[in-house]
């Protein structure tokens, strides 16, 4: 058969069954918009990131792209400081619509990797490389740009170019809804959602010390720099910073997430307890009321609430390492570890038989019991049957052998 023969009847196979995607996926986005209220996807994802009010705003763009007819992607930078549920808030949309709509992609990129033309690193198009694979030519899905803010801040080549201006000008082809190469297969990004992430640290940094140096009287108590730092960016913010008004101009909304409140961080430290919990297989975890203070303390430092989890963890992985050479492998596999932290960070950690092992346990001995049972009777049916059997077989003997004499 003729070469171009093949590669035309290919790339029509390769139609069909992208559009038979596209159209499979709009079906799935439409079923799920009408049986989902947004309270209802809100409720969901609200679980995990706890007590950012903004994140309502974050799910409403979400939601109405995804109800849209269009899918007009109304791009949007969500900044925050480190550990206040930025990059939870991708996890949880993720892990919700992998099983609410399994073939909807939500992926991220950290956008560090992207460098300008002739430089060694990624290009833009690698970014869409996931949409390659699938053979997608013009895909609908949520696309979030980790670390964005680290393309915005001025960063010089040995030729002092800006490094960041010139791939902020790549990003815009890519933003913009236009179609990309990659690597001779086109892609069209209009129907894209792109969502960036940043926390702009060192613009948050240089904002409050160059805040502090102006005038007398200035606060330079840890506090004051702790709520300037958590201050709302806005778009002239994000200009100062070294974006680019086309980039911005890309970006319809800029979103702020805050410093968490004591009740927040408590949700924070309690959803850490559980996932401790259920990745250690623990029966409780209890922490004293001085070690719970530690924690919402650590959560209003640079890292944030995202140091909580990576405390509690070592904590928990440490008094784990201690008693797991308690038990055999045979204990292991009904038991749960009871830990509690105390004051002075000394551990009391026992192990106890599971509850839902007891429940196995007493399931199993029931089955096993019944079983006997079951045979018990069987065999004395059997037994029965056969008796009645030897009996049936006599009296036809003796019926036999009546006949046989009277003949």
């Amino acid at each position: 058969m003729d070469k171009n023969l093949l590669e035309e009847v290919a790339k029509r196979n390769q139609n069909i069954m992208e559009n038979e995607y596209m159209r499979s996926l709009r079906i799935d986005i439409k079923d799920w918009v009408k049986s989902t209220s947004f309270n209802e996807f809100y409720g969901e994802i609200s679980k995990r990131v706890i007590g950012q009010e903004s994140l309502k705003i974050v799910l409403a763009n979400v939601y109405n792209y995804l109800a849209s007819k269009v899918f007009a992607g109304n791009n949007m930078i969500l900044t925050a400081p480190s550990g206040c549920g930025k990059t939870e808030t991708y996890r949880a949309i993720k892990d919700y619509f992998a099983t609410e709509i399994p073939n909807l992609p939500v992926f991220m990129y950290d956008v560090t990797n992207i460098t300008p033309a002739a430089y060694r690193g990624s290009k833009v198009a690698d970014i869409l490389k996931p949409f390659v694979r699938a053979g997608m030519h013009t895909p609908i899905g949520l696309i979030f740009l980790d670390e964005f803010d680290k393309k915005v801040i001025p960063q010089k080549s040995n030729d002092s170019d800006d490094f960041s201006y010139t791939t902020q000008s790549t990003l815009l082809s890519l933003i913009d809804g236009g179609t990309i190469d990659c690597d001779g297969f086109a892609i069209n990004t209009g129907n894209l959602l792109f969502i960036a992430l940043g926390s702009f640290a060192l613009f948050r940094e240089t904002k409050t010390e160059e805040e502090n140096r102006v005038g007398f009287g200035a606060d330079y108590s840890t506090e004051h720099k702790i709520t300037k730092h958590y201050e709302d960016l806005k778009r002239e913010d994000l200009l100062k910073a070294g974006a680019s008004h086309e980039l911005l101009g890309r970006f319809p909304f800029i979103v702020n997430y805050h410093e968490l409140s004591d009740s927040a961080i408590e949700g924070v430290i309690d959803n850490a307890v559980r996932k401790a919990c259920e990745e250690f297989r623990l029966a409780s975890l209890s922490l004293s009321d001085k070690q719970v203070d530690k924690l919402k303390e650590s959560a209003n430092s640079e890292f944030g609430c995202r140091l909580i989890e990576a405390k509690v963890k070592d904590m928990v992985l440490e008094a784990y390492a201690s008693a797991i050479t308690e038990v055999t492998g045979h204990e292991y596999t009904k038991m749960g570890l009871n830990i509690a932290i105390n004051d002075d960070d000394t551990v009391n950690a026992d192990w106890v038989v599971l509850k839902e092992c007891e429940k196995v346990d007493n399931f199993v001995d029931n089955e096993y019991n019944a079983h006997k049972d079951r045979v018990r009777t069987y065999n004395l049916n059997k037994e029965e049957l056969e008796l009645n059997k030897d009996i049936e077989d006599t009296f036809k003997l003796w019926d036999d052998n009546f006949s046989q004499q009277h003949l």
